[in-house]
């Protein structure tokens, strides 16, 4: 049986061996890693610190005020910040900018952790943790560029595409234009997402693509059209589906191009859907399209007027159309929406 003694050699043993392996896991550590007292100051730093910052002894930084040495500007103020928080005892965890010594900007993740005294009275002590992410920062620079100039790519596309329509359809020229306008509108106002407001947009650019389909003898008719005629002019959603799914969109354009004609009660076409399976995108594109329509001339009908047009989405709300899109519609003209004047 062991003596106390050996037990307290033993404890004191096992005390010394940790210490040594946390002594090396701060000296070793690949992130820069900061012991500092209640005021900021640092008492100890690892090698990794000072390469990350380019300070070329441990000496140059004991002692000194942590903020100082890393941040400026108004990121020390930031900085400031960070450490109060860290020293009510939260734990901080976020991206942050700070500067070498020659100046450089340093994106890193910062870790900070309060370390409680054994004693009620003793001192405050924190550790700051500093993780180098400034590569990952640079990459994803580049592919927000990369991706802002495929977007632009995509517009240019939808673009080109609504121009072919109105090229050869110059009875509904602008048409297109105007509905994307008052989509957007209604989409903003109805708190869609800004991306799912550009997919609204964008689709109602294109919504009548499909008709480069459709002879053009029978889209400038003047006059009645007849069954067989009005069949070919319902052709054109899904027509333009075709021509519009196989290109990558991050927007769902030719979804929302489909389903454009089809209504709430599955009176709409060209597939009859009805509820919860029509797109709340094409919902909104569905509303612009009847309102824009009727309040313009047409070769076989002049304009029905707007005020005709808003009565015709009152009756249909809640039937025919989304009764939440028609209420923001509605709203969108009682605070003054005008449609834009062609071409936009």
């Amino acid at each position: 049986m062991q003596s106390e003694e050996e037990e307290r050699l033993r404890d004191q043993r096992a005390l010394r061996a940790e210490q040594r392996r946390m002594e090396q896991l701060f000296a070793s550590s690949l992130e820069g890693v900061v012991l500092l007292d209640a005021k900021g100051r640092i008492l100890r730093v690892n090698r990794s610190f000072c390469d990350l910052f380019g300070f070329a002894s441990l000496g140059e930084v004991v002692g000194k005020e942590l903020d100082v040495l890393v941040s400026m500007g108004d990121k020390y103020a930031e900085a400031s910040d960070i450490t109060a928080r860290i020293l009510r005892g939260e734990k901080v965890a976020v991206e942050v900018l700070r500067y070498r010594t020659d100046g450089r900007p340093l994106y890193v993740d910062l870790l900070g952790t309060l370390i409680l005294p054994e004693e009620p009275e003793g001192d405050l002590e924190y550790y700051v943790i500093y993780r180098d992410i400034s590569e990952r920062k640079r990459a994803e620079a580049e592919l927000r560029e990369s991706l802002g100039r495929l977007e632009k790519a995509w517009e240019q596309t939808i673009q080109i595409l609504a121009s072919v329509v109105e090229l050869r359809d110059p009875y509904t020229a602008g048409h297109q234009r105007r509905v994307a306008a008052l989509a957007q509108a209604v989409a903003r106002e109805l708190d869609l997402s800004e991306a799912d407001v550009r997919g609204v947009y964008l689709a109602s650019l294109v919504h009548d693509v499909g008709k480069i389909t459709v002879p053009a003898e029978v889209l400038s008719k003047p006059g009645v059209l007849s069954s067989v005629e009005f069949a070919l002019i319902r052709t054109h959603a899904g027509a333009g589906y075709d021509i519009l799914r196989n290109i990558d969109f991050p927007w769902p354009v030719a979804e929302i191009v489909l389903q454009h004609h089809e209504r709430l009660d599955g009176s709409g076409y060209p597939n009859g859907l009805s509820g919860e399976t029509l797109r709340t995108e094409a919902r909104i594109l569905a509303v612009a399209d009847v309102v824009e329509a009727m309040a313009s001339n047409r070769p076989y009908r002049p304009a029905r007027g707007l005020e005709k047009a808003l009565e015709e989405i009152d009756e249909g709300a809640g039937k025919r159309y989304d009764a939440r899109v028609v209420a923001a519609c509605r709203h969108l003209f009682r605070e003054g929406f005008v449609f834009p004047a062609f071409p936009l």
